[in-house]
Order: structure tokens, then sequence, then C-alpha cells
């Protein structure tokens, strides 16, 4: 999610909480397990819009995956690895 994010916000109105439902699953990069970017804990981005992160968090999506920013460091994607995913 991003700073500022309003779509987390949007699917906990009381209009759209049929939809929730239709959403399958939701990955996040957000927060952080060691340390933050903008301080020593918190990702820039929750850090920002802690209302939209608690909105996100707070739908009921079943699958709703909160990857820290810590894994972006870690895990590595090629441009070999972008090819193979665009032709899947």
């Amino acid at each position: 999610m991003g700073a500022g994010n309003d779509d987390a916000v949007a699917l906990t109105t009381a209009a759209m909480r049929p939809y929730v439902d239709m959403v399958d699953e939701v990955i996040d990069m957000g927060g952080a397990w060691k340390s933050g970017n903008r301080a020593p804990a918190p990702e820039f981005d929750i850090c920002v819009d802690a209302v939209a992160a608690d909105a996100l968090l707070g739908t009921g999506i079943e699958r709703l995956t909160v990857a820290p920013l810590d894994a972006t460091h870690e895990v590595l994607v090629t441009r070999d690895d972008v090819r193979r995913s665009s032709r899947a």
C-alpha cells in the first residue's frame, strides 16, 4: 500500500463491504521486521498512513499477506525472473 492509499479505506466503508468477498487475495508490502526505512521500526508507507494500514488489516479479507520491507532486501528478482513471469 502506498502512502495516502485510499483503496484500503474504501474496502472498509459500508457501501463497499459487500464487495470485500469478491477480493481473492491481497499481497501488501508494508511494515518491517528488523528495521524500517522511516524510523527504527516502521516502514514509511505504514508510518505515514497508519489509518489505511489499519483499515486494510481490518477488512476481513481471508487471504491477506503482508510482506515486510526486509523481504525486499533479501529476495532478489532478476530481469530473467521478470521475463519468465511475463510469459506465464
